[in-house]
């Protein structure tokens, strides 16, 4: 009943709102020397003297014009895309500052939402305040959601799940990721779902489920090449490169070995890339000391540790440092490793990078065993600190999630004549509403018990389903036990009587034995007529009626479609093999779908819903239900029957299940069901 009013009130407060809000587009005209100024510096190279010139003018004639233009808004655009390319962060900044009070100033919510965007990608970029970057990024995200702005809004959710995984907050960043690329699917724009799916396999390899990572790899890599114009320069190279860092992970360096040297295939990456060449060759190095190839080392290191210098990389000149002495360490050569993981620390120290000196300390432990006491003591209370500030920065991101009153009070800049007329048009919203509501909410009520007899009837039917295939395969295996014992008894019983008859008669002659034989070869005609009655039953044998649990499920997914606008999408991995599990388990895989799906219907006001069945790792079964509702306080819906059934039908199928929720941070619901080890067919 609050949706329906409060989606009535939005109906008469937006009708009214777009008729007293200001024209986009205004009556006066850009003086010529503002449009000539435009011209110019949109035909000048970047990163000139003389283009920073031309936006300088173009800013101070954008301050003396007055009112709203849509050209107004692309000018600033413009200039803050050149700056944001040319790196000139203080330009940008100030630029930024001075759009974000202009589209507040005329009422542009769209423009405000980009500003705010803009102000992340400068926190982000430059002065490094991971949270306030995360902040105007959750603000720019609300908006564009809000103006239901898909692509903006799948955008900035890549930005988010960036900083959320730079933060180590990989659960979250794949949630955000998840949720972008549900976004840019529907969008069907293939170069920012490339880009969210390699975000995505850099998340999984945190999180240990590298299976899923080397498929978003793959999935983004084949986008990349079926059309390599529409992306960056070298993202093959970097998702080659990734792919390789995952079966690194997997301690398989030799695969890992092979996707680094395909990625080296790109002839131009050490000019146009310099950085991702130093990290690749150093890659490969130390991919050849885990297996013992020494060839072109320790050259390799030392190439990467001059390029990662000229580029001032200080966090990679600490990698690079660590490495050789690693090297070293397993050439025996004690004296070198000492000296590299001294050279390590020293720049770890000098950056003030937390990791870095972590790192380094860790590999002066292993190589300087004399201090090996001050070096532990010394990672315990490093290892300590960067965990709390992990926490902090998590604790943070949370908090400012929350945060999302302000969008709305800023959202509503109404006079006191504004606010009467939709005080009285409530009113009115509210007595019609309340007479459909009335209607509504019968005939729902008559859906409601129409589906659950449905739903009840699809059960029933299932199980009658599968009690007569119980029925027919102990009718088969009877049958079967009947025509074993009747050939095994009666025909060769009587077969092996006729064979002793005609060997006494072999010895014999005389009108008799003719006749005895005349009566065996009778005997013989009646064997070969039961013979072909029994192969005649046996073909005749009606073919097994096999249950298909899919299809019951697409069913399911079907009506989903029907009962609720929000888009769905559901996914069966047909590597799963439905045999492997009982009957039991597919109901309560059934119902605990069915029961989501209700809960999704009814209160999560949910605009995705997603549900899949994949094969794991481990031969299992995982279900994965997820939507971007507004989620539930997991203590207080404990005690609900609805998520009581849930966890039960799971421990009674032997299976796992993980639920992430919060208020307004949506649900995502994973339960894993082991299933018996198939044998290995030869």
């Amino acid at each position: 009943m609050k949706k329906i009013l409060f989606l009535i009130l939005v109906l008469f407060t937006f009708t009214y709102c777009s008729k007293s809000k200001p024209s986009i587009e205004t009556n006066y005209e850009f003086s010529d020397s503002l449009k000539s100024s435009y011209k110019k510096f949109n035909s000048v190279k970047n990163n000139s003297i003389e283009k920073n010139n031309y936006a300088n003018q173009i800013l101070n004639l954008l301050e003396k014009t007055n009112g709203n233009n849509l050209e107004k808004s692309k000018i600033y655009t413009a200039i803050l895309n050149y700056y944001y390319i040319t790196k000139d962060w203080d330009r940008y900044y100030k630029i930024t500052n001075k759009f974000l009070d202009y589209s507040k100033g005329v009422n542009d919510t769209l423009n405000t939402a980009q500003a705010y965007r803009y102000f992340g990608n400068y926190h982000y970029y430059h002065s490094g305040y991971v949270d306030s970057s995360f902040y105007y990024f959750n603000k720019s995200e609300k908006y564009f959601k809000q103006l239901n702005d898909l692509d903006n809004y799948s955008t900035t959710l890549l930005k988010k799940g960036i900083l959320e995984y730079d933060i180590n907050s990989f659960l979250s960043a794949d949630l955000t990721l998840t949720t972008a690329y549900i976004v840019s699917k529907r969008l069907e724009d293939n170069t920012k779902t490339q880009a969210i799916l390699n975000q995505l396999g850099l998340v999984a390899n945190q999180l240990k489920d590298y299976k899923q990572s080397i498929d978003y790899f793959n999935q983004s890599l084949k986008l990349i090449r079926q059309n390599p114009q529409k992306y960056q320069q070298n993202q093959e190279a970097i998702c080659l490169s990734n792919l390789g860092s995952v079966y690194e992970a997997l301690k398989d360096y030799k695969t890992a070995i092979y996707y680094y040297n395909l990625s080296l295939k790109d002839k131009n990456l050490d000019k146009e890339s310099p950085m991702l060449y130093a990290n690749i060759i150093d890659f490969i190095a130390n991919c050849q000391v885990q297996i013992g190839d020494y060839t072109n080392l320790p050259g390799l290191f030392e190439e990467a540790l001059d390029i990662r210098k000229k580029q001032k990389a200080s966090s990679a000149i600490v990698l690079s440092y660590i490495h050789l002495s690693e090297f070293y360490q397993k050439t025996k050569n004690t004296e070198k490793a000492l000296e590299y993981a001294t050279k390590a620390n020293q720049a770890a120290r000098k950056n003030k990078t937390a990791i870095d000196i972590l790192n380094s300390v860790k590999q002066l432990a292993i190589v300087d065993i004399k201090n090996n006491t001050i070096y532990s003591k010394e990672i315990y209370r490093i290892t300590d600190s960067l965990q709390l500030e992990e926490r902090k920065s998590k604790d943070r991101f949370a908090r400012i999630q929350l945060q999302t009153d302000e969008i709305q009070r800023e959202n509503v800049s109404l006079t006191e004549e504004n606010k009467t007329i939709i005080k009285y048009l409530f009113i009115l919203a509210f007595f019609l509403g309340g007479v459909f509501l009335i209607r509504y909410q019968h005939i729902r009520n008559k859906f409601l018990v129409f589906e659950q007899a449905q739903q009840k009837a699809n059960e029933d039917i299932y199980r009658l389903i599968i009690s007569q295939q119980d029925k027919l395969d102990e009718g088969k295996n009877l049958e079967k036990s009947r025509i074993s014992k009747e050939l095994h008894d009666g025909i060769l019983g009587r077969l092996f009587g006729l064979r002793l008859n005609l060997d006494g008669l072999n010895n014999s002659s005389g009108e008799q034995a003719d006749k005895d034989r005349r009566s065996c070869l009778e005997e013989l005609k009646f064997i070969e007529q039961d013979l072909r009655e029994i192969s005649h039953e046996l073909n005749r044998e009606k073919t097994m009626v096999v249950t298909n649990f899919a299809l019951i499920l697409n069913k399911l997914f079907e009506n989903q479609l029907k009962v609720n606008k929000a888009s769905f999408a559901g996914f069966i991995d047909e590597q799963i093999d439905w045999n492997s599990l009982t009957n039991t388990v597919k109901i309560n895989l059934y119902r605990i779908v069915q029961e989501c799906l209700q809960n999704c219907n009814k209160y999560s006001k949910a605009k995705n819903i997603s549900v899949s069945f994949k094969k794991g790792i481990q031969q299992n079964v995982i279900l994965t239900i997820f939507d971007d509702g507004i989620g539930f306080d997991k203590e207080l819906k404990s005690k609900g029957i609805g998520l009581t059934n849930i966890i039960d039908r799971v421990q009674e199928s032997n299976g796992t299940i993980e639920i992430n929720t919060g208020k307004n941070k949506g649900t995502k619901i994973s339960i894993s069901i082991n299933t018996p080890k198939q044998k290995t067919k030869n």
